[in-house]
């Protein structure tokens, strides 16, 4: 990243930190921009972004992890109006890291994970050792997701994106 590049991010982030924008964490407020920026054509809301983010402890170094079916995303499957035809499913996973250089053990460990985490053969609980209950649930909504939708769907997409 350019150095003038870093300092203007280096800006917004103060800002976010100093707007409680999503906490006065820089590494959160970070992930939160990242998060933002990507899916900004989405039309998320904060609440919504928030709720994307998975970052923690056995997060398989995921950061943002978000199901969008036609545009809506993806959280409550009770309440969720599934469409009767014409279905898009957009699955989008997110690391953060706020740093100068590239680090090959991020991606790897994503890679990994991504392998893993979409590997619908396997049981939950073949994973719950390495994984968060929440990435797990994300998981297992991706999963009926993708089977409830699959006779009717038109365009489904994956994209990672390490920041």
């Amino acid at each position: 990243m350019a150095k003038n590049d870093k300092v203007l991010l280096d800006g917004i982030i103060d800002d976010r930190v100093e707007e409680r924008l999503p906490s006065s964490h820089r590494d959160e407020a970070f992930e939160y921009f990242s998060c933002e920026q990507i899916l900004k054509d989405k039309d998320l809301s904060k609440d919504e972004i928030e709720l994307g983010m998975v970052d923690g402890r056995d997060d398989g170094g995921i950061d943002g992890f978000f199901i969008l079916v036609n545009g809506y995303f993806l959280t409550d499957l009770d309440s969720f109006s599934w469409p009767r035809s014409g279905s898009e499913l957009e699955v989008f996973i997110i690391t953060c890291k706020h740093h100068d250089t590239f680090k090959q053990a991020t991606l790897d460990k994503l890679v990994a994970s991504v392998t893993e985490l979409f590997d619908f053969k396997l049981e939950r609980e073949s994973l719950e050792s390495r994984y968060s209950d929440l990435v797990l649930k994300y998981r297992e909504n991706l999963k009926l997701a993708y089977r409830k939708l699959s006779p009717r769907i038109e365009l489904c997409s994956f994209l990672v994106y390490e920041e």
